[in-house]
């Protein structure tokens, strides 16, 4: 590792996490086949906590009684119900356009910096804001034949859980930046690994889901979600934050919009041309909203 160039490992590293995160969407659309979304969504972090376990268990003796409430509220907003709401939506959803809606996170990152943490704005980024909103609600109306019924209701949980990732963000960088970012995304799941586990054996019928016919299919692309795409990916990119800065490693969410879309179209999803206008227009206002670092 020492004789290789940086720059290359650091786009090596960009280019595993925009495949990895990009293809989550339709691993979590081949979850659903075989279990609930509420199954489907708890399961992962489950999954994720259970493998991260022995690492928060390790460094335990680096977790502060003031940063307890903080990393549990991260973990739930950053990590167990965006994984719900997602599997919710993908009911509908088709996991392309999941994997498009995604990209407003960067957007909600900053408003929310700018609201509560008094982060000032340039003029491009605040018409960044208002061009990547509009291209995300012309996204969901096109999706949904320009209908607005209850089933743009499942487009709102997606863009209500790039919201909880913005807060989750802002708080990181607010309120827990002092901690090593591996040992952090191991508390985490160490707290909500048990509220997911809670949840999933007290409101769902797990037992009789994990015994049906092909769950043992289900289960693999799941654990292949929670360890592939949920526990290492987060370490990863915590080392890419390391090795570069915070506006190079979230490049990552320009490139997996595309992965994503490829992956839904491969597997037969309707895919419109119009979906193009749209697209370019969310990912054209996250480019504008990073143009410029916000003072």
């Amino acid at each position: 590792m020492q004789n290789r160039d940086p720059k290359v490992v650091a786009w090596g590293i960009l280019s595993i996490l925009a495949l990895v995160w990009g293809s989550s969407f339709i691993l979590i659309k081949y979850g659903l086949i075989y279990f609930s979304p509420a199954q489907v969504g708890s399961i992962r972090i489950v999954i994720a906590f259970l493998f991260l376990l022995p690492f928060a268990l390790k460094h335990i003796g680096n977790l502060k009684r003031k940063d307890v409430g903080w990393i549990f509220l991260s973990g739930m907003i950053g990590n167990l119900i965006p994984s719900l709401l997602f599997a919710y939506a993908e009911t509908v959803v088709p996991s392309a356009i999941a994997g498009v809606l995604n990209s407003l996170t960067p957007i909600f990152t900053l408003v929310i910096a700018s609201v509560f943490f008094k982060t000032r704005f340039s003029r491009l980024n605040i018409a960044g804001i208002m061009i990547g909103l509009a291209g995300a609600v012309m996204l969901m109306l096109s999706v949904n034949g320009g209908v607005v019924d209850l089933r743009i209701g499942y487009a709102l949980l997606i863009v209500l859980a790039t919201l909880m990732y913005a807060a989750n963000l802002n708080i990181i960088k607010n309120k827990l930046s002092h901690l090593h970012p591996i040992h952090f995304t191991a508390f985490a799941f160490m707290f909500t690994g048990p509220v997911a586990a809670v949840f999933l054996t007290t409101f769902t019928p797990v037992w009789s889901s994990i015994t049906a016919p092909g769950a043992g299919m289900g289960l693999l692309y799941i654990s292949i979600l929670a360890i592939v795409g949920t526990a290492l990916a987060l370490m990863l990119h915590n080392y890419l934050i390391r090795l570069t800065n915070v506006i190079f490693s979230s490049s990552v969410t320009y490139l997996m919009p595309v992965v994503a879309m490829f992956n839904g179209i491969a597997d037969g999803e309707v895919f419109k041309p119009v979906y193009i206008v749209w697209i370019s227009i969310i990912i054209g206002g996250v480019f504008m909203v990073n143009s410029r670092k916000p003072r």
